[in-house]
């Protein structure tokens, strides 16, 4: 009798751990807010991480390496944007 009440217990816990982590998925998902997507926006992201890298590991100068990176970033959105017939600076 002990040990049904034990697996009783353990089935009710197991239940109710589930059940509680179900609801704190959903309350996460609902505050969740998605990034919008714009073409070429992968490369943007990625060149801030070599701006960074420049600048960390390679001690060179913050404001030229970010204006000549920003050079590089707006020439491939503007082409992004001309790829897919949208409206551009130029």
């Amino acid at each position: 009798l002990l040990l049904v009440a034990v697996k009783f217990n353990m089935i009710f816990y197991m239940v109710w751990h589930i059940f509680y982590s179900l609801q704190q998925i959903n309350v996460q998902r609902d505050k969740a807010v998605g990034v919008q997507q714009v073409p070429g926006g992968y490369f943007l992201s990625r060149h801030i991480d070599n701006i960074y890298r420049a600048v960390k590991n390679d001690g060179d100068d913050v404001r030229q390496t970010v204006l000549e990176y920003t050079d590089v970033i707006n020439a491939e959105l503007t082409r992004k944007r001309k790829e897919f017939g949208l409206e551009t600076a130029e």
